[in-house]
């Protein structure tokens, strides 16, 4: 059978396996998107985006009334969520060297906080709790990991 035959009968062949996954997975997003509920997560969207359209357009650089209490509540979060990676990464610097620790404070590591903050946003809403523990879980492993290399 000729080359030019083969390239014929299989018209996807240079497609691979790890292509095909990824595209099954997004046609499988992209259905799954059409029968989404995104009623539930904004009133309105349009008038939101709209909102925010305008003020990037046309910004109020003096609307400064909320600045302190914004300042201070994000050192407020940093310091707690701080302290609480310390709770949690120094007494798991002592046994980092099991490796079913080491392997958990690597999976707790290797997800964002930002990704942390979703998933309890789901579990405790949007609370103190919620941006806390989105510090505090992977700064922790951390710390366990940079306090159990310099014990070693």
């Amino acid at each position: 059978m000729s080359a030019d035959r083969k390239r014929f009968t299989r018209p996807f062949a240079f497609v691979g396996y790890w292509q095909k996954v990824s595209c099954s997975l997004l046609l499988i997003a992209g259905i799954c998107f059409l029968f989404a509920d995104t009623e539930i997560i904004a009133l309105d969207p349009w008038h939101e985006l709209v909102l925010i359209a305008k003020g990037f357009v046309s910004p109020d650089f003096f609307a400064t009334e909320y600045l302190i209490n914004a300042l201070w509540q994000t050192v407020g979060f940093a310091l707690l969520g701080v302290s609480l990676a310390l709770c949690i990464g120094a007494p798991l610097s002592l046994i980092y060297h099991k490796p079913f620790i080491a392997c958990i404070c690597a999976f707790t590591r290797s997800i964002h906080e930002l990704f942390w903050a979703l998933l309890f946003l789901q579990i405790f809403g949007l609370s103190p709790l919620t941006g806390i523990l989105a510090i505090g879980l992977p700064y922790g492993a951390t710390f366990a990991r940079v306090f159990s290399d310099i014990l070693q």
